[in-house]
């Protein structure tokens, strides 16, 4: 894996798990990890998409959708119009 120095803003980065202390972090966007071990951001072996998944719920159904960012990061849900942040 290479190290792909994440930029990506810190509300982008998802705490996975912890691991002797420290957490797992997971960048949404490229896909890069980092853990308490490693000083660095790693990049993903395999295929990733860039995007997000809305975690909005309606009526008791979770959205779910999957809003790619390879030409830009969206702010609204292409399926459900529901902000990005607020779901």
């Amino acid at each position: 894996m290479s190290i792909t120095g994440c930029t990506h803003p810190e509300t982008d980065v998802v705490v996975l798990g912890h691991i002797g202390g420290g957490g797992v972090r997971w960048c949404q966007l490229c896909g890069s990890v980092r853990d308490a071990l490693w000083r660095e951001w790693r990049a993903p072996s395999g295929l990733l998409l860039p995007g997000w998944t809305c975690a909005a719920v309606k009526d008791g159904v979770p959205c779910r959708a999957f809003n790619g960012a390879a030409k830009e990061v969206l702010t609204v849900c292409r399926a459900c119009d529901t902000p990005r942040r607020s779901a």
